[in-house]
């Protein structure tokens, strides 16, 4: 049964083997070493006292992630967030990518984040789609911006608007975030990820 936790130390190992080949065979990110473990382990200690990092699993298996991370440094841009997402090539046409998306966003609503952003490489036609189809639009466009695997590549930006109030109010980190409003949330979408048949 599919199921949505928040990630913990002993997903990293499960976390990075889904990343790898994205790194390796791709143009998908931009990356091209693959850290080690005690990196990676660290990337998420650094944000998940601030921001929602999800995992979906599959009988208690990791099969894909997903995550928020900073805009930007500067503190006015504190209300905004960039997401990314990796699952499993054998699970993509469940839809997971679309419950696991809703469940970041309505986790990041409740902490008072009103915009994600995305980038989006011309390697990704597949996340385009799915940008689009999440109700992303697109506000900007970097031309060969990235060179990878012999190949220059674009990069589409986009975003979503989660809320636009006149005055923002202060964000709350995800670390105090209410227990039973996030597994309210988690619950909701877990209903969802039910209702799939892999």
């Amino acid at each position: 049964m599919l199921s949505i936790s928040l990630v913990s130390m002993e997903d990293t190992k499960a976390i990075l083997e889904i990343y790898k080949p994205y790194i390796l065979n791709t143009a998908i990110t931009f990356e091209t070493e693959v850290p080690s473990l005690d990196e990676f382990q660290a990337r998420i200690d650094s944000l998940v006292f601030k921001y929602p990092y999800l995992v979906v699993k599959d009988d208690n298996k990791v099969i894909g992630y997903v995550y928020a991370s900073p805009f930007h440094e500067r503190a006015a841009y504190r209300w905004n967030v960039d997401w990314s997402i990796y699952i499993k090539e054998e699970y993509h046409r469940y839809h997971i990518a679309t419950i696991l998306f809703n469940a970041l966003k309505d986790i990041l609503k409740e902490l008072g984040y009103l915009r994600i952003y995305a980038l989006v490489t011309s390697a990704n036609q597949v996340s385009m789609k799915l940008h689009e189809k999440l109700g992303f639009t697109k506000c900007g466009y970097w031309k060969h911006t990235g060179y990878k695997h012999n190949n220059w590549y674009d990069v589409t930006v986009y975003e979503y608007i989660i809320d636009e109030p006149e005055i923002p109010s202060p964000i709350t980190y995800m670390v105090s975030l209410d227990e039973i409003k996030l597994l309210a949330i988690i619950n909701k979408y877990n209903k969802e990820l039910g209702e799939i048949k892999v």
